[in-house]
């Protein structure tokens, strides 16, 4: 098969499958990139490792919570064997007590690591579902203001000055920007902080400055010397919610996640005002362990509080899908691939025979496929899927009430909490 040639969304390949297994292409050569992106629990990861052992590719991970080492389970790492398989950049390359590791960072840190890769003759195939890393990297880092080590010791002065309370520190920003002090939630005292330092450094609020988790414009830079190949992985939401669920559980009941935020806690290596302890999964359960942690007088039944947690931790793992799936929703530089095609009346045997396909089509050839009236069509089936799935409700599947795991579960959730008790460990609230 020709591989510029261009073959619509849908189409049967013409090639037999017996010879697409066969043929491995090497796309070095022309500054191919390839950026895989969609909502978490998708299957992103999985895709790239097939296609990196495939494609002669190595893998940059554009997740914000990978970078950092010690959080495993719930950033879901790829493991040591699939690192051992395929090389990984950007994985376990900062220190989640030292929190410094910007959105800057990562830009300047990915694409040394393209460079790298296509210098030694490998396909980059640039993996997450951070909105900002990926778009930082396929668009370009937006003009932001720098904060020099002076303003951050400044703006650190004037927190520590309000001795971790929330709404005194919280007035600082507002007196300087409202409109951003109300979009904060509660205890973000990353962001807050990063907001002081960033309007002390340019006299400018947030407010005034350029947005840049917005939309981008629909066209790619023409000065990037990179051919920047971009798919969005969807599924039906209703699977995707099923998928996201049994993960949740199984970070729960077989990854050990519970113990994992402990330790990290009892080593003060995470803390409620850094930025890794406000990702999915460590967020609910530090405010769960933190409960139990105060519960002296035993007031709220085990049993209830750890339902109750378990359905806040599925639900809002939902929600970031959410999110993820509106922050590209408007992006036209990006093609929707189904993981499943027949539920979304696409007609293709292989995801991974299909996204390499769709790789090696020339520049022409792989926009057309983006602006084709089939990717219009996705966009609107899976917008139709929207107002049914606001009455999903989870139902668990491995950690069922009063069962083995369930009682496991409640049992280290104690122990931890007993042990975060007994260290009467300071936390900032």
């Amino acid at each position: 098969m020709d591989s510029s040639a261009f073959v619509p969304s849908g189409a049967k390949l013409g090639c037999p499958r017996k010879l697409r297994r066969c043929r491995a292409v090497s796309m070095a050569s022309d500054r191919k990139v390839l950026v895989i992106s969609g909502p978490t629990a998708v299957g992103k990861s999985s895709l790239a490792i097939k296609l990196a052992q495939r494609l002669d590719g190595e893998i940059i991970s554009a997740d914000s919570v990978q970078v950092y080492r010690n959080l495993d389970v719930g950033s879901n790492k790829p493991s040591e064997e699939e690192r051992r398989t395929v090389k990984h950049h950007l994985i376990d390359v900062a220190l989640p007590e030292e929190d410094d590791y910007s959105a800057g960072q990562f830009f300047h840190d990915a694409r040394a690591a393209t460079q790298d890769a296509l210098g030694r003759g490998k396909l980059p195939i640039v993996v997450g579902g951070t909105s900002m890393y990926v778009r930082w990297f396929v668009y370009g880092k937006p003009p932001t203001a720098e904060s020099s080590p002076e303003v951050r010791e400044q703006v650190e002065r004037e927190v520590a000055e309000v001795h971790g309370d929330w709404n005194a520190a919280l007035n600082l920003l507002s007196e300087l920007d409202k409109s951003r002090a109300e979009k904060l939630e509660k205890n973000d005292w990353y962001r807050l902080k990063r907001s002081l330092e960033i309007i002390r450094s340019s006299d400018r609020t947030i407010t005034d400055l350029p947005d840049v988790g917005a939309a981008p414009a629909a066209v790619m830079p023409e000065k990037s010397d990179l051919d920047v190949r971009c798919i969005f992985l969807i599924d039906s939401r209703q699977a995707l919610f099923k998928r996201i669920d049994e993960r949740c559980e199984i970070m729960l009941a077989k990854n050990g996640l519970i113990s994992e935020v402990a330790e990290l806690l009892l080593e003060n290596r995470l803390r409620l005002e850094s930025s890794p302890t406000r990702a999915i999964g460590y967020r609910q359960v530090i405010e769960y362990l933190l409960a139990r942690k105060l519960d002296l007088e035993g007031v709220e039944d085990p049993k209830a509080a750890f339902r109750s947690f378990l359905k806040v931790f599925m639900s809002a793992t939902r929600q970031y899908a959410r999110k993820q799936m509106q922050w590209f929703r408007s992006d036209k530089n990006f093609l929707w691939l189904p993981i499943y095609p027949a539920d979304f009346e696409m007609n293709y045997d292989n995801l991974e025979y299909e996204a390499e396909r769709l790789i090696s089509l020339d520049r022409e050839a792989f926009d057309a496929e983006v602006a084709s009236s089939t990717q219009t069509r996705l966009r609107e089936l899976y917008s139709a899927e929207g107002p049914s799935m606001k009455r999903y409700i989870s139902q668990p599947v491995l950690i069922t009430p009063d069962g083995q795991i369930e009682r496991k579960l409640l049992a280290e959730v104690e122990n931890s909490a007993a042990r975060l008790r007994a260290e009467e460990m300071y936390i900032k609230t």
